[in-house]
């Protein structure tokens, strides 16, 4: 067995969090198509000939292994066979019935993104084909996902299923692993399977386990080569996203991209203009800001605003979205070169610095969530927060609001952080003379601000601090 594979870990978590109610509904919703409605009679499941998989095989690429039992799901799928005869049918119907909203239910960025592709994309469905590992990966990660964001709770006998498919990923995973076959153990369903795994520890709050898979999953892709998925731009995404997580949860450097190769430049391709009359935060104020930042910060934090103002006009006024490729470039070109940078501690510079990273990870990182999980981060920026003094003039007001706004946000789930973060707030909100969410939401948006992800979640700290 390769040393690099030989001890990946993979490890089990039941931990559940609720989501928001709109998030539960829009699920809920996807996961009861069709169960309400009256049910034919079923009819015998007999042998399905092999011209009648030929017949279906176009709905994906890639090779189809030959296997024994169909799975008859519905009149779409009827004459399709997947990986693993012995899966509940009904849980392979959850995986599609999820495809058509996981975005949307993962990532609230997503309904700004041009999708390639109705529902799931070949390039996920496929191996539910061929690969049993894939396949069952899939099943209890998605069980999970419905677990936590409908605060449901599921028999014994159903937790216990999920545990057998986790136990058969994991041997197929193990063994396919040990294998000298690289076409094999680094093909996109090895990797996905991974992916999934590491999907299923953090959704279960086992942020220590998803770590561990994601580490797995940076070595075999880059045993591979990064490269070599700039054909599957969603997959190439994710890909980074484990990396970045990693260095930020971690406190490390990431693996797959050196500072001085860093594969994206800090702009967004032409092609893209806001809609016209669109309001956006004031130039000056802007420039008077970034000019106290070091050269290096202050492009990426001038890279971080062209985006927000461009997903700002997407969200309030439709119109073309943004491809998969631009989201690509905008998350590798900020996040990589935050994470590279280091300035003095307690200097303005490092404040900015960890300021951006709390508030893009939500935006182009985290599952639906706004606070981070990882206590080190929020440690090290609420050590920077404090060495900050806006009456002593380090950091002008609105500025100082800023940072401290995007802390307690990130920090949400900290009470202790919560309780230092509380005073704080409300001298700053008082020396900005904004006393409403609406005047210190247009002081927030006159630096950064993505009313998508954070305008209810900031809504809900302000009425917290003026309690």
């Amino acid at each position: 067995m390769d040393p690099v594979t030989r001890n990946l870990p993979f490890i089990v978590s039941t931990d559940r969090q609720k989501a928001d109610p709109e998030t539960r509904k829009l699920i809920r919703s996807h996961v009861m198509r069709g169960k309400n409605r009256v049910k034919p009679r079923r009819k015998p499941r007999g042998p399905l000939h092999g011209d009648s998989l030929e017949a279906e095989s176009s709905i994906v690429t890639g090779l189809i292994y030959p296997l024994s039992i169909p799975m008859l799901l519905s009149s779409k799928f009827a004459a399709i066979r997947f990986a693993d005869d012995s899966v509940d049918p009904a849980l392979i119907a959850d995986v599609l019935s999820f495809a058509s909203m996981s975005s949307r239910a993962m990532f609230q960025l997503e309904q700004c993104i041009a999708a390639k592709t109705d529902g799931m994309a070949h390039e996920w469905f496929a191996p539910m084909l061929f690969d049993a590992a894939y396949l069952n990966a899939a099943c209890f990660t998605i069980q999970a996902y419905f677990d936590q964001f409908l605060a449901r709770t599921r028999s014994a006998e159903a937790r216990q299923r999920d545990y057998v498919y986790y136990a058969k990923t994991v041997g197929i995973l193990q063994n396919r692993l040990a294998l000298d076959d690289d076409s094999v153990r680094l093909s996109d369903s090895t990797i996905m399977t991974v992916l999934s795994m590491s999907g299923h520890a953090y959704m279960t709050g086992d942020y220590e386990s998803a770590n561990h898979h994601s580490s797995g999953l940076l070595k075999l892709a880059s045993m591979r080569g990064v490269g070599s998925f700039a054909q599957n731009t969603k997959l190439l995404i994710e890909i980074v996203r484990c990396d970045l997580c990693l260095a930020i949860d971690r406190g490390s450097e990431p693996l797959l991209f050196a500072p001085d190769n860093i594969p994206w430049p800090l702009m967004l391709p032409s092609g893209f203009t806001t809609v016209p009359g669109e309001k956006v935060p004031s130039t000056q104020l802007r420039n008077k800001m970034t000019s106290r930042l070091s050269p290096d910060l202050a492009a990426v934090w001038a890279a971080m605003s062209n985006f927000c103002t461009l997903i700002n006009a997407i969200a309030e006024n439709g119109g073309i979205k943004m491809t998969e490729e631009v989201f690509l470039q905008s998350l590798g070109s900020i996040i990589y070169r935050l994470l590279y940078q280091r300035f003095e501690p307690g200097s303005l510079d490092e404040a900015f610095r960890l300021g951006l990273l709390a508030f893009s990870s939500p935006i182009f990182l985290h599952w639906n969530r706004v606070e981070l999980p990882d206590r080190l981060f929020n440690s090290t920026y609420r050590e920077a927060l404090a060495r900050l003094d806006a009456s002593q003039g380090t950091v002008e007001p609105r500025e100082h609001l800023w940072l401290l706004m995007v802390g307690a946000l990130s920090m949400s789930h900290e009470p202790d952080s919560v309780a230092w973060l509380k005073p704080q707030l409300q001298k700053t909100i008082e020396l900005c003379n904004a006393f409403t969410w609406d005047s210190v939401r247009d002081l927030l948006s006159s630096l950064l601000w993505v009313g998508l992800v954070y305008d209810s979640a900031g809504r809900d700290a302000f009425d917290s601090i003026l309690r």
